[in-house]
């Protein structure tokens, strides 16, 4: 990404996409990592997500024990 607040709005618009939609489980972040390029460190913040395969996760399902 450009830089940190490039990174947070992009996070930010994630959250507050699903959210809307009635999906509170949605949990978009920033992470800092440290990549090396042409010989030198760079600090990059990358936008990670618990999306799989862009959607949502899907609700734990709850098992019902046996009577």
């Amino acid at each position: 990404m450009r830089n940190k607040q490039h990174s947070e709005m992009i996070a930010q618009h994630i959250n507050s996409y699903w959210h809307e939609r009635g999906d509170t489980g949605v949990r978009a972040y920033v992470e800092a990592v440290t990549a090396t390029v042409k010989g030198s460190n760079r600090q990059l913040y990358v936008v990670r997500s618990n999306l799989v395969n862009g959607l949502p996760p899907k609700a734990p399902v709850e098992h019902k024990e046996a009577a």
